[in-house]
């Protein structure tokens, strides 16, 4: 619960920065070329641990309250 929880936040948090995928690839992970995993990430073909969501969010500057709720 919250994995899925998560996910939909950095999705809700990239589409509200009106980043592409590559985009938000690059600013998180460095490289463009993880687009494909933001990608997978997204509809739900490949997950990632909670651990890597997490440094998603902090890497955008989210309020991580959001795992209290």
């Amino acid at each position: 619960m919250l994995k899925k929880k998560l996910i939909n936040f950095v999705i809700e948090k990239r589409k509200a920065l009106g980043m592409t995928q590559a985009e938000f690839s690059e600013h998180v992970f460095g490289d463009k070329r993880y687009q494909n995993r933001i990608s997978n990430l997204e509809n739900g073909k490949r997950g990632t641990s909670t651990e890597t969501l997490i440094e998603m969010l902090e890497k955008l500057n989210c309020d991580l309250d959001i795992l209290e709720n």
